[in-house]
């Protein structure tokens, strides 16, 4: 069945809202009070991700492959078409909300993955961005003068200074802007060599080229603070208003729907794990599930999808096979608690492939596209479309010396609210130079505070350097909450690692 591969919530000032969605070349509105989706006749890819802004209070949709278009709620209108505005992948509202900027750009023929192109400020609540181009450009010898009968340079604010880029004929090359004469006709900054017509052009000077392509293209937009972020693959830059810059020794994205801020920190999905910056250095969290990470298949990068739920980035990773580590597990969410700075992965009856929120009566609400052509409401019941939800925590490794102590784990205390019957399994580091690669059942939760003794129990082992332990349950009822987990221990010896 066809994914769902846009979704969109989009609130305009008048407090007014509505849920976009777009499957099966196709965009759709849902209508609240029939609850039916209602199809907006725009043809689309059935393939390609979408991806919108509101500005202006509008809102600028792209994908790539089909025209640029504006929608302000009752209407849908081609920017290319009515603004020539360049074909973008990607796009994103500066941190001031007072420009848009379009990336992996096409116009003209001519294909740049790593430019970033910015839109005019806005002047009587609409934008320009600064570019015309055509097929018709006429041009006489030892002249500076170029005219095209069907262009729009003032309409379109061509600037003094924007390169003009003559694609084809005699005159092949790249110029400058010297005046605007007419909507028509502009000089340049040099005389022009030979007399042709019906050449090639484009004109325009609101871009900026993020280092080039060497084979790693811009995959996403955000910001943090005050600048804007720019994702590669490979790498990371900002835009500050005047030039960008590289963090050094920080990848990029595959997935732009991966990308979400959080208070001070903007979160995103590497084929190295999870990392979050703060506009000026970046750091991977994800290490303590690193097993789930190595699981995700490479065909998925470019398909992860993340929502913010709270405080929690949540991020929805496909299926996840990582048989060293027993692991074998479909439709996987990994979730990343940024108060606690825990991590807690589990599994959903759906694969999500789009994520939005907005206001709806001023209440923030999350909903999730999947690849059955279903749209569901997020984080709301106790089941998943009537199925059971199943939950799951990994702790991942702690080691209570330090690493370098063989240690006896004595108790182990689990906090807990309405976790009553959800069985324990634990994997042990170190034993002394075994790790343990299946998980073992130790007991089932039945108190809010619920103490697993450890001490001369003959058919569990507990003298590791390193503990792990796995909760997790299937259930229709409230989900579980762990508190807190305290591990006691003693020391046995140290040993150099």
């Amino acid at each position: 069945m066809p994914n769902v591969t846009f979704l969109y919530g989009f609130n305009k000032a008048d407090g007014t809202s509505q849920i976009l969605a777009g499957w099966a070349g196709n965009i759709h509105r849902f209508n609240s009070s029939t609850s039916l989706w209602i199809g907006l006749s725009q043809i689309t890819s059935v393939t390609a991700v979408a991806r919108m802004r509101t500005f202006l209070n509008s809102g600028f949709w792209v994908n790539g492959t089909n025209n640029n278009k504006r929608w302000d709620g009752t209407v849908w209108t081609d920017e290319i078409a009515r603004k020539k505005a360049p074909l973008s992948k990607y796009i994103h509202i500066d941190p001031s909300g007072s420009q848009l900027f379009l990336a992996n750009l096409s116009y003209q023929g001519q294909t740049f993955e790593s430019r970033v192109w910015k839109s005019d400020l806005p002047k009587n609540n609409d934008i320009t961005y600064g570019l015309e181009y055509g097929a018709n450009l006429s041009q006489t010898a030892s002249s500076p003068t170029v005219t095209s009968s069907t262009a729009f340079f003032r309409l379109r604010n061509i600037k003094v200074g924007d390169p003009f880029i003559i694609l084809s004929g005699s005159n092949a090359g790249e110029y400058k802007v010297s005046t605007i004469d007419s909507e028509t006709q502009i000089t340049l900054t040099q005389n022009l060599n030979v007399t042709a017509t019906g050449s090639t052009f484009w004109v325009g000077g609101n871009w900026f080229d993020v280092v080039t392509n060497n084979n790693d293209v811009v995959t996403g937009l955000g910001d943090n603070s005050s600048q804007v972020l720019i994702f590669k693959n490979e790498s990371l830059h900002t835009y500050n208003g005047n030039s960008s810059r590289r963090i050094k020794g920080v990848p990029g994205t595959h997935s732009q729907e991966s990308v979400v801020n959080i208070k001070e920190y903007t979160y995103y999905f590497h084929r190295t794990g999870i990392w979050r910056t703060n506009g000026v250095t970046a750091e991977l969290i994800s290490r303590p599930i690193q097993d789930y990470i190595d699981g995700i298949a490479s065909s998925y990068f470019a398909s992860t999808v993340a929502e913010k739920v709270g405080e929690i980035y949540r991020i929805f990773v496909g299926n996840v096979t990582n048989s060293s580590e027993n692991i074998d597990l479909d439709n996987v969410i990994l979730d990343f608690d940024t108060i606690t700075e825990t991590w807690s992965p589990g599994m959903l009856p759906v694969k999500v492939t789009a994520t939005t929120s907005f206001l709806d009566a001023n209440t923030e609400t999350n909903y999730v596209g999947t690849d059955a052509n279903t749209v569901y409401q997020d984080n709301i019941g106790t089941s998943d479309a009537g199925t059971a939800i199943p939950w799951m925590m990994d702790t991942g490794w702690h080691f209570p010396g330090g690493g370098e102590i063989e240690t006896e784990i004595t108790r182990i205390q689990i906090h807990n609210k309405a976790g009553r019957g959800i069985p324990v399994q634990y994997k042990l580091y170190g034993t002394p130079f075994d790790i343990d690669k299946q998980w073992k059942g130790l007991d089932d939760l039945s108190d809010e505070i619920t103490e697993i003794d450890l001490r001369n129990r003959r058919d569990k082992d507990n003298i590791a350097r390193g503990v792990a332990l796995l909760l997790q349950d299937s259930s229709t009822i409230s989900t579980p909450m762990i508190e807190r987990i305290d591990i006691f221990w003693k020391p046995i010896t140290a040993r150099s690692i």
